[in-house]
């Protein structure tokens, strides 16, 4: 099972939940270290949810799943490192 399809399969666990502990932070978001500057995703049906950790009560962006594992793909592939 590759890395994507186990965060899909995490992901699978918390269709249709509609408050705010369906939203996820990254095994990999450390405080200590981003000061809790992390984004939170979350599954609710068709669409994946992201939200800004510090603002739970902002605004969120919303995508369907090929959008999403387009954004993941694009992350693995480097498309948005900083030079």
């Amino acid at each position: 099972m590759s890395p994507f399809e186990k965060e899909e399969a995490e992901m699978e666990k918390y269709i249709g939940m509609k408050d705010d502990s369906m939203f996820r932070k990254s095994s990999r978001s450390f405080p200590y270290l981003f000061q809790n500057h992390c984004v939170e995703v979350a599954l609710d049906g068709e669409t994946i949810n992201i939200r800004d950790s510090k603002h739970p009560d902002g605004s969120q962006l919303s995508f369907n799943h090929c959008e999403w594992r387009a954004f993941i793909e694009g992350v693995k592939a480097g498309e948005f490192d900083l030079p």
